[in-house]
Order: structure tokens, then C-alpha cells, then sequence
């Protein structure tokens, strides 16, 4: 795959998870903090599981590596995106760091595992 795709599924990948996100917060409520959390965190892990099954269904040249790349640059987009909105970088709670990106690492091995087990399934049907 090449740099260009890889920066625009990066790309793609962000822009979901913040359309996700904003959803979220007007389906929830922002008053409930902790209900709003875990629902912007699965529903970001069930978006980011299909970019990566779909990016390594499309290219099966190795999609654990392309899909990390393409996590962590769209994490690197979403801290550079929110560093410009609200001006400054800060990391008020590190523990959702951590759990950002544990939920990263899930994403990408049940995304790859589910395109790498459908393009191997479409081309055993297809024969």
C-alpha cells in the first residue's frame, strides 16, 4: 500500500471516529460522563475494526503493519486536530491514553483478522 492511501485511510479513520464521537455526545448527554466514554470508545472500536477489515481485505500485503501505521496516524490527527481547536496539548487523564490505545491494538488484530478470514473465504468460494 501506498504512503498516499495509507494518509487517507488515516484520514478516513479520524473523521469517523469524530463523526462517532459527536453522535454519541448528542445521543448520550455530555452529562453523563462515564456512559458517554464507553459509548465513544465502543463505538470507535466497532468503526475502526471495519476500516481495518476493509483495508485488509482490499491489500493483503501486510495489514498488521498497515493498520498500525494507519491507527496511530489517525491518533496523531485526532491530538493535532483537538491541539489546534482548543489550543494547547494537555493530558488530564493518562489513563484514557492508555486505554485509547489498548482499544487501538483490539481494533487492529479483530479488523485484520476479519478482512484477512473474508478475502480468504471469497477466494475459495470464487474457485
Amino acid at each position: 500500500m501506498n504512503a498516499m492511501r495509507i494518509v487517507f485511510f488515516a484520514f478516513v479513520l479520524c473523521i469517523f471516529q469524530v463523526a462517532s464521537g459527536a453522535i454519541a455526545t448528542l445521543a448520550v448527554g455530555a452529562e453523563d460522563i462515564g456512559v458517554l466514554t464507553v459509548t465513544q470508545l465502543t463505538t470507535g472500536v466497532a468503526i475502526s475494526v471495519c476500516v481495518f477489515g476493509y483495508m485488509s481485505w482490499a491489500n493483503p500485503s501486510r495489514p498488521y503493519l498497515t493498520a498500525l501505521i494507519v491507527g496511530v496516524l489517525a491518533m496523531l490527527f485526532g491530538v493535532l486536530a483537538t491541539t489546534f481547536v482548543v489550543g494547547n496539548m494537555s493530558w488530564s487523564e493518562p489513563i484514557l491514553l492508555v486505554v485509547d490505545i489498548l482499544a487501538l491494538l483490539v481494533a487492529i488484530v479483530l479488523g485484520v483478522s476479519l478482512g484477512v478470514m473474508l478475502r480468504r473465504r471469497g477466494s475459495t468460494t470464487s474457485q
